[in-house]
C-alpha cells in the first residue's frame, strides 16, 4: 500500500475532531470569528463576503452560491490539493500536539512521503480467526505508528481498522464495495463489513491463491449498512444477502431487497450466522457452524 495516508484519532491525540476545522480556519488570513468572509469556492467571484463557519455542523457555508464545505473540501479549495493531499495536511498539521502557527505554512502544498516501509502484522486478525496467508493474499498491511490494519478496498481507497483506542474505523476515500477477486459469472455473498467478507473467505478454506481461484462464490462487503444503494445500482446480480443480524443490518436488508425487486435482480436471503451478529463473530465463536452454512448455501444454489 505504497503512499497510503492514514488518519487516526484517540484520546491520546489530545484534540477533538470537531476542532480540526476551527484550528485550520485560525491559521488563515480570511477567517474572523462571527464574521462573513469571501467564499472559498473557486467558481464564485464573491465581491461581497458571503461565507461563514457553522460550528454546529463543522462546515463553512456560502449564503450566495450555496456551497457547503467540510474540512476536506475546504482544504482542497484553499491549498489546491486533491483528497490525498488534504489528508496529508490534516495528518501533518492538525492532529499534532503543536498546532500550525503561520498562514504561510498553511499555504504550502503537502509533500507525499512514499518512502515509508510497508508493514505487516497478522496477529490481530489471527486472533479473530483469519489465517496469515489469506491476509497476505488480500494485501492487508499494518501501520505500527497509528496501530491499525489497512484493508485496500480499491486502487485508491482503503478501510483502516484501529486495534487500540476508541476510534475503530476510518474510510480513506469514498466507501467502496469491497470485492476482492470478483468474477462476474459467480454468485455473490453480500455482507456488511470488510472483516466479515474476509471471514467468509476463511470459512471457505481460502489459504492460498489457488484456493481463492477455486471458490464457488464472490464475497462482497458493502463497507457500511448505508451503502446498500451502491450495490443495488451496480451490475452485480445473483446475490446471496447475509447482512448483520442487528437492527441496522435488518433495515438495510429491507431497503436493499425492495430496490432489487424493483430492478428485477436475482437474490436470496440467508442467515449464515445463527445467533451471532455477523460473520466474524460467528467465525470466532462457532467456526464449524459458519463453514457448514456457507457450504449449504452454495450447494442449494
Amino acid at each position: 500500500m505504497k503512499g497510503m495516508i492514514v488518519i487516526s484519532y484517540s484520546a491520546k491525540d489530545n484534540i477533538n475532531y470537531n476542532d480540526w476545522m476551527l484550528n485550520y480556519l485560525n491559521t488563515t488570513d480570511y477567517y474572523r470569528p462571527r464574521k462573513h468572509f469571501k467564499c472559498r469556492n473557486p467558481m464564485h467571484n464573491d465581491n461581497k463576503p458571503s461565507m461563514s463557519f457553522n460550528p454546529k455542523n463543522n462546515k463553512v457555508h456560502c449564503f450566495s452560491c450555496g456551497c457547503n464545505y467540510n474540512l476536506i473540501e475546504l482544504l482542497k479549495a484553499d491549498l489546491n490539493v486533491d483528497y490525498r493531499g488534504a489528508l496529508i495536511y490534516i495528518r501533518d498539521n492538525l492532529i499534532k500536539d503543536e498546532p500550525i502557527k503561520t498562514h504561510d505554512n498553511a499555504r504550502e502544498s503537502p509533500t507525499i512521503n512514499y518512502s515509508r516501509k510497508v508493514e505487516y502484522n497478522y496477529e490481530y486478525l489471527k486472533k479473530r480467526g483469519i489465517n496469515a496467508n489469506l491476509q497476505m493474499i488480500l494485501n492487508i498491511t499494518y501501520d505500527s505508528y497509528r496501530k491499525c490494519i489497512i484493508i485496500p478496498t480499491s486502487p485508491t481507497t482503503s478501510t483502516e481498522r484501529f486495534i487500540e483506542g476508541e476510534f475503530r474505523y476510518l474510510h480513506n476515500g469514498s466507501i467502496e464495495l469491497y470485492k476482492p477477486y470478483y468474477r462476474a459469472k459467480l454468485p455473490s455473498i453480500i455482507v456488511e463489513g470488510e472483516i466479515d467478507c474476509i471471514s467468509i473467505y476463511e470459512a471457505m478454506g481460502v489459504d492460498s491463491i489457488s484456493a481463492m481461484r477455486n471458490v464457488k462464490a464472490n464475497v462482497i462487503a458493502l463497507g457500511s449498512a448505508n451503502n446498500w444503494h451502491k450495490l443495488a445500482n451496480s451490475k452485480i446480480d445473483n446475490l446471496i444477502i447475509a447482512l448483520d443480524n442487528d437492527n441496522a443490518g435488518r433495515e438495510a436488508t429491507i431497503k436493499l431487497t425492495q430496490e432489487l425487486l424493483r430492478l428485477g435482480k436475482n437474490y436470496k436471503l440467508v442467515n449464515l450466522y445463527g445467533q451471532y451478529k455477523d460473520a466474524n463473530e460467528c467465525l470466532m465463536n462457532d467456526r464449524k457452524h459458519l463453514e457448514s452454512e456457507v457450504i449449504k448455501c452454495l450447494e442449494n444454489g
